[in-house]
């Protein structure tokens, strides 16, 4: 999935990717894969967020919240990773509200 400016704008000063493998690889197969994406894109830089279940629930919401799919290998499977994040964002809004009286914003 591309997101960010790039996926917002058409252009930006790098390129961000999300992928959300079937199980989640070791930091040096996330190396792996940014080095070949880098090489891919030279001399754009390359930004990559590996989805997990750890993924923060902000961090996946902007994600796709704006992303484009690229490929998927299940029909509709970006639609619903993009209602899964919503929800996730929804349910977390109590923490964020927390996060804001704790640091004087709200």
């Amino acid at each position: 999935m591309l997101f960010g400016s790039t996926a917002r704008q058409r252009y930006g000063r790098d390129i961000d990717l999300a992928v959300k493998p079937v199980s989640v690889p070791d930091l040096f197969a996330q190396g792996r894969w940014l080095r070949e994406l880098e090489a891919v894109f030279d001399p754009v830089p390359v930004g990559l967020l590996v989805l997990t279940a750890d993924t923060a629930p902000l961090v996946r919401f902007e994600a796709l919240r704006d992303g484009v799919c690229l490929y998927q290998d299940h029909d509709q499977r970006f639609w619903q990773e993009q209602d899964r994040a919503f929800f996730l964002y929804a349910d977390a809004d109590w923490l964020r509200g927390d996060e804001r009286t704790v640091r004087g914003n709200g």
